[in-house]
């Protein structure tokens, strides 16, 4: 039994738009290779052996060969994709004959809202003052939950930067394009300044418009600030500071961005969040931090007091920041 012919090698799922239904045609020869005629009719079965197990439907399931030694089946998707595989097979008195696997692919329908996503690789992009790029992916599904069929085109737009325009999703539904930096520095009408809007649209089974959106920072140039901004700490005593480390618009660092604080004096150490790693955020609770320093010898009280600095020092994808404090301590 061999596949003489094949409508199609892929189609879509139930009410994709596409087509739905592909025609296999099976020839039966005989052992000189010579395709059979109707005096050797035989019943020709058809099987799935292989299916997503969406509602997939075989017709006939039997079917006698013709005149050229031919029969006909139709396969038919049903709400899941996925391949399919159908098999010939003819049951005779002494043997059992059956074709080799012929696949069909069945692909996704048209996107639906509640199926599309948007992802930028970073909620907190490090460039506002560079030259940088990052993706953002998205992943299209149809009503099924299935992923959409491949070449479904999604556009993009952004109020900060360049993005790239569209993309063709592949047989995952998924597909990226590239984020630049650059003219127009992105303000949000509620976030302000640095926030950027990210836009993907593609078109439903309707006929209409849907989009996904993502908030994207456009975090700058390391700020650092110390409260208080001088100090004198007395024999056996401690200072409490606190510091912030933000972009000019006020927003948190890039992910990777690495704090530190250095106490250099006699008798002197820190304690609290002297070694901070930020995360990808956009929180400004990633802003603001705080130590203590402590006089760690109270044996003797100088009577000329001891110089100590402070160095708060901020270094990752934005660039390095630092601020130096000077007090004294007893």
């Amino acid at each position: 039994i061999f596949l003489a012919s094949q409508s199609a090698t892929s189609i879509g799922v139930r009410a994709s738009g596409s087509i739905e239904t592909a025609s296999l045609i099976f020839e039966v020869r005989d052992s000189s290779n010579t395709p059979i005629d109707l005096a050797h009719s035989v019943d020709v079965k058809f099987n799935l052996v292989a299916s997503p197990g969406g509602g997939e439907i075989i017709s006939p399931s039997s079917v006698k060969t013709n005149n050229l030694g031919q029969a006909k089946v139709n396969i038919t998707s049903g709400t899941k994709a996925g391949v399919v595989q159908i098999r010939a097979q003819i049951d005779l008195a002494s043997v059992t004959i059956i074709s080799d696997p012929v696949s069909v692919a069945i692909h996704g329908g048209l996107p639906d809202l509640n199926h599309f996503s948007i992802f930028p690789s970073l909620v907190n992009f490090p460039a506002l003052d560079q030259s940088k790029s990052m993706e953002v992916s998205v992943r299209v599904g149809d009503k099924y939950s299935n992923p959409v069929k491949p070449g479904t085109v999604v556009r993009f737009k952004t109020t900060g930067g360049v993005i790239e325009g569209s993309i063709a999703t592949d047989i995952q539904g998924g597909g990226s394009v590239n984020l630049f930096s650059g003219n127009p520095n992105p303000v949000h009408a509620t976030l302000g300044p640095g926030f950027a809007t990210v836009t993907a649209t593609t078109v439903d089974e309707n006929h209409v418009t849907i989009s996904r959106n993502a908030i994207v920072l456009f975090s700058g140039t390391p700020n650092i600030s110390i409260s208080p901004t001088t100090f004198a700490i007395a024999n056996g005593g401690s200072q409490s500071f606190t510091y912030t480390v933000f972009d000019e618009n006020g927003n948190p660092l890039g992910k990777g961005t690495t704090i530190t604080v250095t106490v250099e004096g006699t008798s002197v150490s820190a304690q609290g969040q002297i070694n901070v790693e930020l995360p990808d955020t956009q929180s400004p609770a990633w802003t603001q931090f705080s130590f203590t320093v402590f006089d760690t010898d109270d044996s003797t009280n100088a009577v000329n007091p001891n110089s100590v600095s402070i160095t708060v020092n901020s270094t990752g994808p934005n660039g390095i920041g630092e601020n130096i404090i000077f007090g004294t301590s007893r």
